[in-house]
């Protein structure tokens, strides 16, 4: 399965196609308002984007700069975004210094709890539906149990600066610092960086993956839960990214 990295800078106000997970852009596009920060895909393929200075999240048309529709944020600094398997929005609050769970893709909240620390920026899940979490201000990336305050183990990121994560499809985390203006891709879950690039501008925030189906096998690499791939049911796999 092909991927391309899709990221979004702060100082530029734009979100960048990627040619796979490469420091080549194919395309890019402005950003709903002055402050992109966290993105994630919907099941049907269509980019979800928060911004902190409008303390709003927006939902995309695709991959694109159309909007179809958009909520304020829970709190005030809307910052990472992931989708739980069962496709609820999950937002982090810089303001509130929590994580929220949202009822579907819409402001109803059906849950929320503090995260590990101040400044909780990007979020993405592993395999199993654990959420990952980082954190500015500690330097630190964080493995929930679940999708739950409870912590099973942190590590230190490639650098002071981390803002953005997203997994790729073989379970390599990948992660952004502002300081570096760097994307790192790690080996597994871990603080081991196998390769890095330059972001491509001055302030790289939120990290999502378009999965693009040519050529998929129904194999992704490293998938040890045969019931999930990335927290998601196989039997809801075909809406999963637009992958049909």
């Amino acid at each position: 399965m092909s991927e391309n990295l899709i990221s979004a800078d702060y100082d530029a106000d734009s979100i960048y196609i990627h040619t796979g997970i490469t420091s080549t852009i194919t395309t890019s596009f402005s950003s709903p308002a002055a402050g992109p920060m966290g993105l994630t895909l919907d099941g049907s393929g269509n980019l979800i984007s928060a911004d902190a200075i409008s303390h709003s999240i927006y939902i995309h048309s695709g991959i694109t700069s159309t909007i179809t529709t958009s909520f304020s944020s829970p709190d005030n600094l809307p910052e990472g975004l992931t989708l739980d398997g069962s496709g609820n929005l999950i937002s982090a609050s810089d303001d509130s210094a929590s994580i929220f769970i949202h009822s579907g893709i819409t402001s109803t909240i059906t849950t929320s709890f503090s995260s590990p620390d101040w400044y909780p920026n990007g979020l993405t899940l592993d395999g199993s539906g654990n959420l990952i979490s980082v954190n500015y201000i500690t330097a630190r990336i964080y493995v929930h149990s679940g999708i739950t305050s409870t912590i099973t183990t942190s590590f230190a990121p490639p650098y002071n600066g981390p803002t953005g994560l997203t997994l790729d499809g073989s379970g390599n985390l990948i992660s952004t610092d502002i300081i570096k203006l760097s994307i790192y891709i790690h080996s597994g879950i871990t603080s081991t960086v196998t390769t890095s690039f330059s972001s491509p501008d001055g302030d790289p925030m939120g990290l999502t993956l378009e999965a693009l189906a040519a050529g998929w096998t129904g194999i992704i690499s490293g998938v040890t839960n045969p019931a999930e791939i990335m927290g998601v049911a196989v039997a809801n796999i075909a809406t999963v990214k637009g992958v049909a």
